[in-house]
């Protein structure tokens, strides 16, 4: 019999056809724990030419994970599986002096980041996240797995080696790790677990190696060519000078490919527990509304910054313990029997199998009490008292996790922002299970709904703050209803905006001390609402057409030299580039059309500006802080990615203007302008930047606006003549002079672009950062 298995298994090894079949047929590990598995303390199986042990005896645990004879050395099986993902990477190795050396450069690099500076790169990455599916309509039907894998692997990314990668390349990364993890089945290689060839023949049949190669070029570009090239602030990286010192990051061949095997393993193994249990957790609170609310209660909504009570630590805490236990990240420990041993009274013969699960260990009947249910409060107080092996998500001994404390830190912070700012509910009616095949990590994507938590009645307790300031406003101008603000978008444009404004409580437009005047609350238009946007209105169109008439980037180009290195911030289709022919130019946008210049990045602005500090001589951003909440946090990460004496430039729409006479006009009004600007509002801005204004101009009229000009002036209401002083209003008069005015600047315009003597409609600021200009040569 045992010889038969071993022809099977040997053609196994020689057709990727058989191997296929088998991989797509081959049952799931958790389909064998149930029953006996979850009650009894030692259980043992025949696999015809060794056996395999399933332990969940707390002492028997502690004995094969502390491992003091060296006698369970980490499964080869396992490694097999990971070589072609991280080489010879520190996880995938059984053990020795060499493993304990490496494991030391984890230890200290992840030892050199204090949790203080966890905690804030958590907090700053989780906001940019929050504020990229905020602008791309993901709320509705979120990729919850997709997302905690992209975030975390930013953040260890950030934390330990000073760089993260750019958006379409983390999710890349992600979507080819989740499908190395559905190719790799470890079941396969157990019954030939001693035969080397046929593992690496097997392995190479499950067709691991180009999505490995994939994943690895992604980690070499990214991190390893910029160390091997001299860049300072990669390689001051905590991991990083580890490496360095270890002298794996000279320039040959084979060093590098080390370092690349071992960044895989931190980046890897620094996500995928924190990604893995994220997801869980909130598919459990998803389906349990109460005990969200109950939660999120203890948090505060919307300011991220703000700490939350010791109650509330202690109630994250506890979730998360309890989303570990009930979903391990590491389902099952393979270890190998290199002695023989007796344990229980049952022989271990050298050569077998040892499973240490935390899966059964973490649900064992005879340990917890209602195991299979989510309970997190069994972690309050005393907590539940089971023995200490009972409870290893981590692992235990010489090869516990050297990240545990890391892990814990930034899923706690995930955890009390996510749920202080948003309310889950499940989009999907399927359930999933766990992989099982290298981590537990969910066998779908888990798809979750997220509603923003600001209730109407917080809404009324928030006080409207200024952007620029943060102080409160001179006068609240006018209260605008919701319903209003849905139909005019709806009438006027086609455009459904109600998933941005739901529920009755008013948006205020508020003036501050500054003249800026700005609504409140802020709330954004998404990628949804822009795309629907441009495709209705032909603005965009026109911008593209007229693009080298548009008199702020003829302005603005005065200002900039030949040689500097020009970063412009929401740049479109990268328009400002043809102004600037002789500067290093580069535009970000994250949502760039696809006609868009080959020197446009699709990247988030104030992630790009944190990574290059001091890099560029001139930052500007043309018509891009009105459609902000928080313009002055993009602003400032503008000022931080300048080089000393190098120039910020805004543009954006002046109040008052030929735009704000005209009433109910939806070009400036939320989600699409949440500020109108000045002078005065402009030099405030400086100032609390610490900035020194070089010109501040109200700005003539480009062709592309002349539009706006005809309906000012042929409209026969405006907002002057309102004896409220508002600007939005249900009035058939304004509704009436609007489209009438709409329909005959439509004629006006094709006669003539612009109409004499136009009025100003933007306001554009040049400021010098302090210090002394660099040289604009290369």
């Amino acid at each position: 019999m045992a010889t038969f298995r071993t022809l099977i298994w040997r053609a196994v090894g020689r057709s990727t056809l058989l191997t296929r079949a088998l991989r797509r047929i081959a049952p799931s590990p958790f389909r064998f724990i149930a029953g006996k598995p979850l009650e009894r303390w030692l259980l043992t199986y025949d696999l015809g030419r060794r056996s395999l042990a399933l332990a969940n005896d707390p002492a028997v645990v502690e004995a094969v994970m502390q491992d003091r004879t060296g006698a369970f050395p980490k499964s080869a099986a396992l490694g097999a599986l990971l070589r072609p993902l991280i080489g010879a990477g520190v996880f995938g190795q059984p053990g020795g002096p060499e493993v304990r050396e490496t494991r030391k450069l984890y230890s200290r690099a992840l030892a050199a980041i204090p949790d203080e500076v966890v905690v804030e790169v958590t907090r700053t990455v989780t906001e940019r996240y929050f504020q990229r599916w905020l602008r791309s309509g993901a709320l509705e039907r979120l990729p919850f797995c997709t997302e905690m894998s992209r975030m975390t692997v930013d953040i260890v990314a950030l934390c330990t080696l000073g760089a993260t990668f750019d958006p379409e390349e983390s999710e890349r990364f992600a979507e080819l790790f989740f499908e190395y993890h559905q190719r790799a089945v470890p079941l396969l290689l157990l019954p030939v677990a001693d035969d080397s060839t046929l593992h690496a023949h097997i392995v190479d049949h499950m067709e691991l190696a180009t999505i490995g190669s994939a994943m690895r070029m992604l980690i070499r570009d990214r991190f390893v060519t910029p160390l091997l090239t001299g860049d300072h602030a990669v390689r001051a990286a905590p991991f990083a000078t580890q490496l360095i010192e270890a002298g794996l990051l000279n320039p040959t061949s084979d060093t590098a490919e080390r370092a690349v095997d071992e960044i895989a393993v931190m980046l890897l193994a620094g996500h995928e527990t924190t990604a893995s249990v994220l997801s869980w957790l909130f598919w459990e609170l998803a389906r349990s509304p109460e005990r969200q609310a109950a939660i999120a209660s203890l948090l505060p909504a919307e300011d991220h910054e703000a700490v939350a009570s010791e109650e509330a630590d202690q109630a994250a805490q506890a979730l998360i313990k309890e989303a570990l236990r009930l979903y391990p990240p590491i389902a099952f420990f393979l270890r190998d029997a290199d002695k023989p041993t007796t344990f229980r009274g049952k022989p271990i013969l050298k050569g077998s199998f040892f499973v240490i699960a935390p899966w059964t260990l973490h649900r064992h009947r005879k340990l917890w009490e209602a195991p299979d249910e989510f309970r997190p409060e069994r972690w309050q107080g005393q907590g539940p008292g089971c023995p200490r092996a009972a409870y290893i998500p981590f692992g235990m001994g010489p090869r516990t996790c050297p990240g545990a404390r890391f892990a814990e830190l930034e899923a706690q912070q995930i955890v009390r922002l996510l749920l202080g700012r948003f309310r889950f509910t499940p989009s999907m009616s399927d359930q999933p299970e766990p992989l099982g095949s290298l981590t537990s990590r969910p066998d779908r994507e888990i798809y979750l709904s997220l509603t923003r938590r600001v209730n109407e009645a917080e809404a009324e307790r928030d006080e409207p703050r200024c952007p620029i300031t943060g102080e409160a406003p001179q006068r609240r101008i006018q209260l605008l209803r919701r319903s209003l603000l849905r139909s005019l978008w709806r009438v006027g444009t086609g455009i459904d905006v109600a998933r941005l404004f739901p529920g009755h409580t008013p948006l205020g437009l508020y003036e501050s001390n500054h003249g800026l005047l700005f609504f409140h609350p802020a709330i954004e238009g998404d990628a949804r609402f822009y795309s629907e946007f441009y495709s209705r209105v032909d603005m965009h169109e026109r911008l593209i057409r007229e693009l080298l008439s548009r008199v702020e980037y003829r302005r603005a180009a005065r200002h900039v030299r030949p040689g500097d290195r020009v970063l412009d911030i929401g740049c479109g289709v990268g328009a400002f580039r043809a102004h600037v022919p002789d500067a290093r130019f580069l535009g970000l946008d994250p949502f760039a059309p696809a006609e868009a210049d080959s020197l446009v990045l699709r990247e988030d602005a104030e992630q790009h500006c944190r990574a290059h500090p001091a890099t560029y001589d001139v930052v500007t951003a043309f018509q891009v802080i009105e459609h902000l909440a928080q313009p002055r946090r993009l602003v400032a990460s503008m000022v931080e990615a300048l080089k000393p004496g190098g120039l910020l430039i805004l543009c954006a729409p002046l109040h008052p203007s030929p735009m704000t006479a005209l009433p109910n006009f939806l070009l400036n009004a939320p989600p699409h302008h949440l500020s109108w600007w000045n002078r005065p509002a402009f030099e405030a801005l400086a100032g609390h930047c610490g900035l020194e204004v070089i010109e501040l101009a109200e700005l003539g009229a480009s062709p592309h606006e002349g539009m706006i000009h005809w309906m000012e002036r042929l409209c026969a209401s405006k907002t002057a003549y309102d004896r409220d002083g508002r600007y939005f209003a249900h009035r058939w008069d304004w509704h009436l002079s609007l489209g009438l005015a709409w329909g005959l600047a439509h004629l006006a315009h094709r006669i003539r672009a612009l109409p004499p003597r136009s009025r100003p409609v933007s306001v554009l600021l040049v400021a010098r950062k302090p210090g002394q200009a660099l040289d604009a040569t290369p």
